[in-house]
């Protein structure tokens, strides 16, 4: 995680490559966890989740569209259609593709706020540090339990 002057950024590697579609819905959660965290803290988000093809948003866009046109496992069932077209999408899949996103963002946020003051003070202690590593973030989150992500509410109004 690092800090700079013009913006900050997490570095992880994708949890998934191929998989079943729990995987997917866990990985789309974890992607849209920073948006997640702006809005349960800030009660907004920036444009820092979107702006750039390496952004957030466009990992969880992409892994969404991939999910329904690629892999056989979303709402165009066995078919394949190919690699996804962000600019040529009609104006019903995107409203699904933001449905689903608002959805991810939203389970995110609910396995956030139980942690608030947590996610708060780790935020404080970055702003300090500028750059931290796994290895620097693991005493923050020792002790804790994992969350079980398929219990996490994905139901809901939209995230704003």
């Amino acid at each position: 995680m690092q800090i700079s002057s013009d913006g900050g950024s997490t570095s992880r590697g994708s949890a998934i490559h191929k998989g079943r579609p729990l995987e997917f819905e866990h990985e789309l959660t974890i992607i849209l966890a920073g948006r997640a965290a702006e809005r349960l803290a800030l009660a907004s988000s920036s444009a820092g989740a979107g702006g750039s093809v390496e952004s957030d948003l466009a990992q969880a866009s992409a892994l969404q569209l991939q999910f329904d046109g690629e892999f056989g496992l979303g709402v165009n069932g066995n078919a394949w259609i190919g690699p996804p077209d962000l600019k040529q999408l009609f104006p019903d899949d995107r409203n699904r593709l933001r449905a689903k996103l608002d959805q991810f963002e939203r389970r995110a946020r609910a396995l956030l706020a139980p942690h608030r003051d947590l996610l708060e003070t780790l935020a404080a202690h970055r702003v300090e540090h500028r750059e931290l590593q796994e290895a620097d973030l693991r005493p923050w989150l020792s002790g804790r339990e994992p969350v079980d992500l398929a219990e996490a509410d994905l139901s809901g109004g939209p995230t704003e």
